[in-house]
């Protein structure tokens, strides 16, 4: 198994069940969390690790990237004429769409 270091800002901690506990959060979510927001140096490699200030930029850079209900009109119509569709079916007792 791989340990992975997380830095705020010097202190590194290996993920343990201890660690998992202490957040309260699923050890899936935790390691899901460092792969998407791990900091990866290639000119300074020991700067390498999980930085929570440069994780919260990426996410938010994520964010705005995969907006596509907002950027697409055409795609937003057909999402919500499709869960209209499914709301009318689900009121009415056709749980299964046909």
């Amino acid at each position: 198994m791989r340990i992975l270091r997380i830095a705020i800002p010097a202190l590194y901690l290996p993920i343990t069940a201890v660690f998992v506990r202490a957040l309260r959060r699923d050890r899936s979510t935790i390691c899901r969390e460092l792969r998407l927001n791990f900091w990866h140096d290639r000119e300074v490699p020991i700067a390498e690790a999980y930085w929570p200030v440069t994780a919260q930029r990426m996410a938010e850079d994520r964010r705005r990237r995969y907006r596509k209900l907002l950027r697409d009109p055409h795609l937003r119509a057909a999402v919500i004429e499709a869960y209209i569709i499914y709301q009318i079916c689900f009121r009415a007792g056709d749980f299964y769409l046909k």
